[in-house]
Formats: C-alpha cells, structure tokens, sequence
C-alpha cells in the first residue's frame, strides 16, 4: 500500500468507520453491488481482503458463514474492526495488520471458499503478488469478489492526460468536515482484466450496477448521475487453476 494512504486512514479510522457506514455510495450502490456477486455463504470461509472497520466481516458472520479472516493495512482499523465483532457475532473470526502487497504465509493453501476486496485493489501500484496469494488460500473452484474505481470514471473525473497509463492519484476526501488527502492508482481497464485471468482466475460476471432508491433518496443529483455514469466497477471471477 502507499504510505500516504496508510497515514490517512489512521487519522481518519474512527470517523471513517462511522461515516462509511452511511455514505450511500458505500452503504447503497457499493456495498449492494459486492453482496450481489458474492451470494450465499452459509457454512463457508471467507477472507475479507482490506476489510477497512470490519463491516462486511460481521456480514457475512450474520449471513452465517462459518468463518471470516480479515486483513488491513491500518492497524487503527483492526482495532475497530475487532471492537465492531467482539460479543455481536457467531462464526470465528480472526483480523491481522497485512500490507496485500506481501505474501500471507501465515494462511494455507486451498482454505477459503471466497475471498472479497472491496474498494482496495487501486491501493497496490503491482496486482500480482495479491491476486497470486488470492488464488493460493482459495480453494479449488473457489470465487473471487472484488470492487475498484471504474478506470472509464477515474479518466473523466482526475482529467488524465493518458488513460492507458497506470498512475499515482490523489483525491481529497472531506471527513466530518476535515479534509484528508488519499492515494490511489488509475489503471487501464484491459490490465484489470489480464490482471485477473494472468493470476489463474476466469471472470464469471462484471457488474456496472444502477444505484438503488435508498441513495436516491439521500442524494438525488448523484443518483442520477450515477444512472449515466458508472462510479465503480465489480467483477467475480472464479480459480480456474
């Protein structure tokens, strides 16, 4: 992960963990859009892969998965994401401090049935290392959920000069009325998608979801603009060797 974007999020974890929450276009297009693709996951055991405060761990515990490991790169976000589950939850589940562009040795191969990364991806400036370990600790046939920046949304709204260069960009982000300054990476859509089916995964469906009317009622001129435009892009792919 960047270092820009480490020291953020561990200034901004206990308003982000509340404010995200709420945000509709996490709680009402993001999160509706993941939930969609990742299906089921009664008696399975699922790695939340960037879990940020721990909310779609605890979901899926309530969705009666059997298990859930999440991993993060704030340890202030492992804190909360530890504090959000203790005592509210049936299922095991275990939070470790994990930069996704090391190896998780501490994980064995072929044990998750799922693993979901939701809005993390376009943190890593290289995929490879991430989606070689996503595919590793899956189990065969096991299914990979993720959710990024739409590239096609990245290239309007940051102006880029070349859309086909992978690039450092930075966002500003107002949180409870204070500004934060984040980074990410813009890629071509094509390297997504080589990206994934070069780490052993063939894609099964990409979602550019319609926002859902609870975000039209918190703010309509998103909405519609979100009807036009697409903010994010979700794809479910499936380990295929």
């Amino acid at each position: 992960m960047n270092k820009l974007s480490l020291e953020s999020y561990e200034k901004m974890a206990d308003d982000y963990a509340e404010y995200v929450d709420n945000k509709p276009w996490n709680a009402d297009y993001e999160r509706p859009a993941t939930l969609s693709l990742v299906g089921e996951v009664r008696g399975e055991k699922i790695l939340d892969a960037g879990c940020a405060a721990g909310w779609y761990s605890k979901k899926f515990l309530e969705m009666e998965a059997r298990g859930v490991v999440g991993l993060d790169f704030s340890p202030e976000m492992i804190k909360i994401a530890n504090h959000r589950l203790k005592g509210e939850v049936k299922g095991s589940y275990n939070f470790y401090c994990h930069d996704l562009n090391e190896r998780m040795d501490y994980l064995q191969d072929k044990t998750f049935d799922k693993v979901v990364s939701s809005l993390t991806l376009h943190y890593l400036e290289d995929w490879s290392t991430a989606l070689n370990e996503f595919n590793r600790v899956l189990k065969d046939e096991g299914k990979l959920v993720i959710s990024i920046h739409h590239p096609f949304m990245e290239y309007l709204v940051f102006e880029k000069e070349d859309y086909f260069r992978r690039e450092l960009t930075t966002d500003i982000w107002n949180m409870n009325g204070r500004e934060v300054e984040v980074r990410f990476y813009t890629r071509p859509l094509h390297e997504v998608i080589n990206s994934i089916t070069g780490a052993g995964f063939l894609i099964e469906e990409i979602l550019e979801p319609m926002p859902t009317l609870k975000f039209k009622e918190k703010n309509s001129k998103a909405y519609e603009t979100l009807t036009k435009r697409p903010q994010f892009l979700f794809i479910k792919a499936i380990k295929n060797r």
